[in-house]
């Protein structure tokens, strides 16, 4: 009762309205507010400063660009392995392994067409992961907020579909049913050698924006209609660990992979803490 009761005034708040005026304050250059709230931040979520680069707090200009701070070079040793697929994010897992029956999705709990969460039941992208190996990371404030690719790819298609700004916390996707294909999103396409793969960045209450590497700021958006951009062939080319995206401030990852095409490592669980570059399975010749 009492997780219902957190949950429903966030159905009456202006969510966009309060994300965006919050990201304003966030990315003021005023050096007192700068300093104060990123001081705050660090002791309230016990940040570990040390792995950031740089790692002194003065050296950022605002507190979203130290909210999407680089790491250090030794930070995030990548999993070596020839057929490895690495985590995309630091966070906590909240589902891994295949979809449920066709053509459902299980995310914390609530069925919904990965169509819905892709935001095209006629494209043949989302048809090819309508059956998919999924993963799904939830990202705490403390959490390094950089995505990253699983596995080498070339981008073939982004997707902006504006939706709702529900906080993505685990009380509230307890209580909003498919909360995941309700909030605004950016879904990203890659093409590899295990076949097209989506990585899926969720927006949330008080997320100021979401970037990717290619197009810049993709969130805020004046748009409220699904929009598409796709790429030409080696347009744009990753390699494993290279970073896709950031959020300023927390949210949720959906990374999705072919049916049958990875195994995920048999000592990964759900409520598990991840890192970005760790070994999470192998794909399958």
């Amino acid at each position: 009762m009492l997780g219902k009761i957190k949950v429903i005034w966030q159905y009456c708040l202006p969510q966009h309205f309060l994300s965006r005026l919050l990201g304003k304050i966030a990315n003021s250059n005023h050096p007192k507010l700068n300093q104060w709230l990123i001081r705050l931040f660090i002791k309230h979520f016990k940040v570990n400063v040390a792995e950031a680069d740089p790692c002194d707090p003065k050296a950022y200009r605002n507190f979203n660009e130290f909210f999407a701070r680089k790491l250090n070079s030794q930070a995030r040793p990548l999993g070596h392995h020839p057929s490895g697929i690495i985590a995309p994010a630091d966070g906590t897992i909240c589902q891994i392994g295949a979809t449920s029956t066709f053509p459902q999705l299980i995310a914390k709990g609530h069925h919904y067409s990965v169509s819905q969460l892709l935001g095209d039941s006629d494209s043949a992208l989302s048809k090819s992961l309508a059956e998919s190996e999924a993963m799904t990371i939830y990202l705490a404030p403390s959490d390094y907020h950089r995505v990253h690719m699983p596995i080498s790819g070339q981008l073939i298609q982004m997707t902006y579909i504006p939706g709702r700004l529900f906080s993505v916390n685990p009380t509230t996707t307890k209580h909003v049913k498919g909360l995941f294909a309700r909030n605004e999103r950016v879904v990203c396409f890659f093409n590899t050698e295990i076949g097209p793969i989506a990585i899926v960045l969720i927006g949330a209450m008080l997320v100021a924006s979401i970037k990717t590497t290619w197009a810049g700021t993709v969130t805020p958006c004046d748009s409220n209609k699904i929009t598409t951009w796709h790429y030409g062939i080696n347009e744009y080319s990753f390699a494993k660990g290279d970073e896709i995206g950031q959020f300023i401030y927390g949210s949720t990852v959906i990374a999705l992979f072919p049916k049958n095409s990875i195994v995920f490592g048999e000592n990964l669980n759900t409520h598990q803490k991840i890192t970005m570059g760790q070994l999470i399975g192998t794909h399958i010749s």
